[in-house]
């Protein structure tokens, strides 16, 4: 695997960028934009005698062996990013990318391990929690959304105004009963606010269940799992 970064700055400004913040990567001028164009994500809103024209959107695309696009992400807002570590455990399937903060909670019927890839978040920036349950042997847990006063897995974040909860991508129960068994990975994609801050961040992530077996339906439990993240400020000061 190889990461590259392409930019319409001179090899110069890059040169001086990579140093400051000890980038091992190649960094590719693209000052004509040619590779910029050739992959179809030039901002034609800035216009061509404008000193930032040549800009791409910001993004990032997963190339294969063979040459072509098999994973891409872009947003509309050019604020907002992936953590990089949330592309390697996501597209390129690396499980155990430079983890971030991680804890485990033992409560009735099953064992939860919620974590972060990366320990810290900036403004806007997108980072996904990993949410694992493993579940008792001979139990089961029910699957969203839920049915006849049954709890289901649900997973929630209290982040303060610092971190905020876009959505849970729970995966689908393996059986036609609706009931979850064996280890479940939920994944949450969490959003750190649009503006600058440099301070830790206490984070709540809150895991509700039921449990059943054949016979038996538990009562409803919640996990509260304490996380913290370091909020990283962006360097507004150019190269």
């Amino acid at each position: 695997m190889s990461v590259f970064a392409i930019s319409p700055d001179s090899v110069d400004v890059l040169r001086r960028f990579g140093d400051r913040y000890s980038i091992s990567y190649p960094l590719l001028s693209d000052v004509d934009a040619v590779a910029i164009r050739a992959f179809g994500i030039l901002n034609t809103s800035i216009a061509d005698d404008h000193e930032h024209y040549g800009l791409p959107r910001p993004g990032t695309y997963m190339i294969g062996e063979d040459g072509r696009v098999f994973d891409k992400t872009f947003y509309e807002d050019h604020h907002i990013r992936d953590a990089i570590n949330d592309v390697l455990t996501g597209a390129l399937e690396i499980e155990r990318a430079r983890l971030g903060p991680s804890a485990t909670a033992t409560r009735p019927n099953a064992r939860i391990t919620a974590s972060f890839a990366s320990p810290t978040i900036r403004r806007a920036q997108t980072l996904v929690l990993t949410v694992v349950l493993d579940i008792e042997p001979g139990k089961g847990v029910y699957a969203p959304p839920g049915a006849d006063g049954r709890q289901p897995l649900e997973v929630t974040v209290d982040g303060g105004d610092a971190v905020t909860l876009l959505g849970v991508d729970y995966p689908q129960a393996d059986s036609d009963d609706g009931v979850y068994r064996g280890r479940v990975t939920a994944r949450a994609t969490c959003r750190g606010i649009n503006e600058d801050r440099a301070e830790e961040i206490d984070l709540t992530v809150r895991v509700a269940y039921q449990a059943c077996d054949d016979s038996t339906r538990y009562r409803p439990e919640e996990a509260a799992i304490p996380l913290q993240l370091s909020f990283l400020p962006h360097d507004w000061e150019r190269v």
